[in-house]
């Protein structure tokens, strides 16, 4: 079934759906306009998608999402700006060409959904321009998320978030960084962390990321990555540029860096451990920790028991502030 929504007219998405309620069938859904209501979808089959750019739904009222996907499967959204989104009780979306701005709390809220969007923008959200919630899966493509208002780029709290070709710039409110992470899984590549602030690129209380495929994690104020009781691993990887050191783990962390990473020209120090975090090194697949002011890889003083576990060149640490290396552990020869 086919239904034209002219939002100029006066018509709404609301009752386009209605006419779709027999649930048979694929309903496919364009907008032509903005109209300003809240939409929620709970059939299945549904296609929603714009007639020209910026065509889409804006918010009725503050607060409000404009379109809530709850418990359908097989929805899809194209060509579309939305004034937020929010999927939950275990939709199914994917989302293609998507403009998701000026939201509030949150551009795109997943809670218990699974979301696929690639060639989209979500930015400028009053909260935190993304929310992965508990049962939360978001597949993020060749997209951007940028200048949230508040928080972070991208909050992650017990959910998990594959970002591949992803830029997460410009995150600047009191509360920003690119990715905030709590007991959440995360997996990057190909992809940058770039300009966020005040509390770096990239921070983990709890769970655990995976970065790679020539990502870049530069120039944010505060650290590269943050991490607290959790696990990170660098492969082909550069982390640079940050005001603070490239990577500070602590609480039991760990950290494993491989793979042609390079960390350098960090205003501290390339790698910091404190209390039991360890860092594990591929000997023949890191490039370089080089260039970073305060020391290359340094581990805190007792009581702290911070160590390298293995595999760290010491040919691969050169060029920081002293020292150079600070941690003990094992230290294969150059």
């Amino acid at each position: 079934m086919n239904v034209w929504v002219n939002c100029n007219e006066g018509q709404t998405v609301n009752a386009a759906l209605d006419q779709g309620s027999d649930r048979s069938g694929r309903l496919f859904i364009t907008i032509e306009g903005v109209c300003k209501e809240s939409v929620r979808i709970h059939r299945d089959d549904v296609i929603l998608m714009g007639f020209s750019p910026g065509d889409g739904l804006a918010l009725p009222f503050e607060g409000a999402y404009p379109l809530g996907i709850a418990g359908a499967q097989r929805v899809e959204l194209a060509h579309l700006t939305l004034q937020g989104l929010f999927v939950s009780e275990g939709a199914s979306v994917i989302g293609n060409d998507l403009h998701i701005t000026g939201a509030g709390p949150a551009g795109l809220t997943i809670w218990d959904g699974t979301v696929r969007l690639s060639d989209s923008t979500i930015e400028k959200s009053t909260g935190a321009n993304v929310v992965v919630g508990l049962g939360g899966k978001l597949f993020l493509s060749h997209s951007t998320v940028q200048d949230a208002v508040t928080y972070e780029g991208i909050q992650v709290a017990g959910g998990s978030v594959e970002l591949d070709d992803v830029t997460v710039q410009g995150n600047k409110g009191p509360g920003g960084a690119g990715l905030g992470i709590m007991q959440g899984f995360v997996r990057i590549n190909n992809s940058e962390i770039i300009n966020n602030s005040p509390h770096g690129g990239m921070w983990l209380h709890g769970g655990g990321v995976s970065v790679g495929g020539n990502s870049v994690i530069a120039h944010n104020t505060g650290w590269g990555l943050e991490v607290g009781a959790a696990t990170v691993s660098l492969s082909n990887t550069t982390v640079e540029d940050n005001t603070r050191s490239g990577v500070g783990a602590g609480t039991g962390s760990r950290v494993m860096v491989e793979g042609s990473t390079i960390i350098r020209n960090n205003l501290e120090y390339g790698i910091w451990l404190g209390d039991t975090s360890v860092v594990n090194f591929d000997p023949w697949g890191v490039k370089a920790i080089t260039g970073n002011g305060f020391g290359g890889v340094v581990c805190a003083p007792a009581p702290a028991v911070a160590q390298i576990a293995s595999g760290l060149n010491p040919s691969q640490v050169y060029g920081n502030g002293s020292p150079q290396i600070s941690c003990p552990g094992a230290l294969p020869k150059p």
